[in-house]
């Protein structure tokens, strides 16, 4: 069996690329912070840290629904 020396070289370096972006610093999120409890029409998300509900409606002209819904939660 022959190898493509450049290709191999390639992509051990892209491979190692990846592991070191996957492991890169990064907050974490302690298991079970966030919880999520939905309905057909509603979603709510708690932060169980902080006491933070977000919710969305999912109907249009249901409800009020939490401008920052859709943005990160955590920084």
């Amino acid at each position: 069996m022959r190898f493509h020396f450049p290709s191999l070289l390639v992509g051990s370096l892209a491979a190692l690329a990846f592991v070191s972006f996957m492991a890169a610093d990064r907050p974490s999120i302690p298991l079970g912070r966030f919880e999520l409890e939905a309905t057909p029409n509603h979603v709510f998300i708690l932060d169980r840290d902080t006491g933070r509900v977000w919710q969305k409606y999912v109907t249009v002209d249901s409800g009020q629904s939490d401008q920052d819904f859709a943005l990160p939660k955590v920084r």
